[in-house]
């Protein structure tokens, strides 16, 4: 063996040991040696490139004549500039590539008008071509550079790159068009599947078509043809409890790391949170720093309002990765958990400025500002979540929700129309058309969402829902009552009383019915129930009622009061419980992909005559004095661009 042979062996284990600076240090003496060969220069340059003396490694590759019009450098250029942030240069380096490298297919990457598919053929016939001596010797070095790889997986590199660089100028439209074209010149470009799908950057439809359009018998074999597709598949099966089938050929796959977050994805979408807490904490277990189980078990923490075990993944977060979104993501989180919300605020914010992009935090902050009332700033957040995650109809539904809590409802059933346009079997999106339409008295519209709702969560989490639609089942039994379905209306009281024991709001309402109909008794009975659970002195509005209805019901059995005379008991007690109570649904979500899911707790700094959005998902107390406009609201403290 001769020394460049040796030279060239130490060099390539000294990378595999990540030895980078002793990789350079004999790739230089390789090189001198071997008079510039043009496979050890570019050896050279990689290591350069794994030490992060980037410019180096670009001056090095310009330097090489035998080099410089070759497309897998120039893509090696272009990642270099990536690599040190100067995008403008990167971006430039690769549409020089399209307009002047003579490689197989290399305007491939161009975009044209028509189909991304059409762009696959083979061009047999470049513009650009010159058959000379220097175009042969320029086809000869890039022919012995691309080892490891096909020339179809080296342009979709490139389209890749295209993308990521057209992202981070804001251009979505462009960038998602070159990750189209990335995934379809390589099925198995997994960076480019999971741009496009990742938070929702493409309606559904959108993947679907996407799905169909990918060809895995022709650029895969067989085995690797299923098992891409059974990953993909699975991936995009959302808002389903069903799990897609893991082929017999791969049934070790059921323990992947991704098949599990995918599962317990989907688990967080359909509001089963204790199973999606199981899953995300064995895997934290195993694999505690995995980036994407960690915004699915962030969410499901806050809730299930596990504030301590919240607090310990956020310090761990804040200690391994300081400057990452997800950390301070985390942090804010963490304090919106402990109702803390302009802390809250002030982390999410902090999160936007490290990554704009990242839709989740601007759904939180939405959160945030919504917990205080802060209207106009929350529909400011939601409307560039809107903007982020634009295939997905939670931002525009928490959009409808602020307008509604203004009493803005003309804007507030706008927008929820939009909503359910986007996705109509969302039981979040009928439930809150339902309460909408219950608002503005319409009682056979309310009646007919909330049914369409409430099956859809009993599909969604078994024969009996879970205990969080215990506000659509509650909302559910009001309509009836509206109806005079006072039978209907107790069932789903008693439903939602066996979701959620002991609410002291599904006591007063089921007293309310049992005292229509004349069973005072009874109605008493629930009334202690629930002055015991929530006494009057809390100062709640549902406590004040409940103590005012007992009062009425007593003096109605005694014979005192309005009821001395012979007035019918029970038919006088007044109808207006409801106005008060009624509760509103939203889910909280920021997705995943509809992925996080944040419930809204009560403020404890709400003035009382003020519209007031609770933060849960689906479960909002408005006052019945709340102004006919929106608020204007600003936070002193927490100075941002929202556009």
């Amino acid at each position: 063996m001769c020394l460049s042979d040796v030279l060239r062996k130490h060099v390539l284990s000294n990378m595999e040991l990540q030895q980078y600076l002793t990789a350079c240090y004999w790739a230089d003496k390789l090189v001198c040696l071997e008079k510039y060969r043009s496979e050890d220069v570019l050896l050279y340059a990689k290591a350069l490139y794994y030490s992060r003396q980037y410019h180096r490694a670009i001056a090095l590759i310009q330097n090489c004549k035998e080099l410089k019009q070759s497309l897998v450098c120039r893509y090696f250029i272009a990642q270099c500039y990536y690599a040190c942030s100067e995008y403008k240069k990167s971006l430039e380096f690769l549409e020089q590539s399209d307009c002047n490298s003579t490689d197989f297919n290399s305007n491939v990457t161009s975009l044209v008008a028509g189909s991304l598919s059409k762009q696959l053929c083979i061009s047999t016939d470049c513009p650009n071509a010159v058959n000379d001596d220097s175009t042969k010797q320029s086809n000869t070095v890039s022919d012995s550079l691309i080892s490891g790889f096909s020339t179809e997986q080296l342009h979709s590199s490139i389209a890749l790159l295209k993308g990521k660089l057209y992202e981070l100028m804001e251009n979505r439209s462009l960038a998602m068009q070159f990750y189209k074209e990335a995934l379809l010149l390589d099925v198995t470009c997994y960076e480019a599947f999971e741009k496009l799908v990742q938070f929702q950057s493409i309606s559904s439809e959108e993947e679907s078509a996407l799905l169909a359009e990918l060809n895995f018998t022709d650029h895969l074999n067989p085995l690797m043809s299923k098992l891409t597709e059974f990953l993909y598949k699975d991936k995009l099966n959302k808002n389903s409890v069903s799990e897609t089938k893991v082929p017999g050929e791969f049934d070790t796959l059921t323990n992947n790391v991704d098949v599990i977050v995918n599962k317990a994805g989907r688990m967080l979408d359909v509001c089963r949170f204790q199973e999606c807490y199981d899953i995300t904490s064995r895997l934290m277990q195993s694999d505690p720093y995995n980036l994407a189980c960690l915004p699915i078990h962030i969410s499901v923490l806050k809730e299930l309002e596990k504030a301590n075990e919240l607090f310990k993944v956020s310090h761990k977060l804040m200690d391994v990765y300081p400057s990452s979104a997800l950390a301070w993501f985390s942090v804010g989180c963490y304090y919106l958990c402990i109702k803390k919300n302009e802390l809250a605020r002030r982390h999410l914010v902090k999160a936007s400025q490290l990554d704009r992009r990242y839709g989740p935090i601007w759904l939180t902050l939405g959160h945030a500002f919504a917990a205080d009332g802060e209207h106009d700033q929350a529909i400011a957040s939601y409307c560039t979540a809107a903007q982020v995650i634009r295939g997905s109809h939670i931002p525009i539904m928490y959009i409808g929700i602020e307008y509604s809590a203004s009493n803005n409802r003309n804007l507030a059933e706008r927008f929820l129309n939009q909503a359910y346009l986007i996705s109509p079997s969302d039981p979040f999106v009928l439930h809150e058309l339902g309460t909408l339409a219950f608002e503005s008295q319409k009682y056979v519209d309310a009646t007919r969402f909330l049914v369409r709702a409430y099956e859809r969560a009993c599909e969604l989490s078994g024969q009996v829902p879970s205990p969080f639609w215990e506000p659509l089942v509650n909302n559910l039994a009001h309509s009836y009552r509206k109806m005079g379905l006072y039978s209907q209306a107790i069932a789903m009281h008693e439903l939602a009383l066996r979701l959620v024991p002991e609410s002291p709001t599904t006591f007063a309402c089921l007293a309310m019915l049992h005292a229509i109909n004349g069973n005072l008794e009874v109605a008493v009975d629930y009334l202690h129930r629930s002055v015991g659970v929530q006494p009057s002195s809390c100062g709640s509005t549902s406590s004040n009622v409940a103590s005012t209805m007992l009062n009425v019901c007593i003096e109605a059995l005694t014979g005192k009061g309005i009821y001395a005379s012979n007035r019918k008991v029970g038919k006088d007690i007044p109808d207006t419980l409801p106005e008060n109570l009624m509760t509103s649904a939203g889910p909280g979500s920021l997705p995943g992909s509809n992925r996080i899911r944040f419930k809204m707790v009560p403020s404890e700094t709400v003035k009382p005559n003020k519209s007031v959005l609770q933060l849960d998902v689906n479960y909002r107390e408005k006052s019945a004095n709340a102004p006919d406009i929106s608020l204007h609201t600003s936070d002193e403290d927490v100075s941002m661009d929202l556009g």
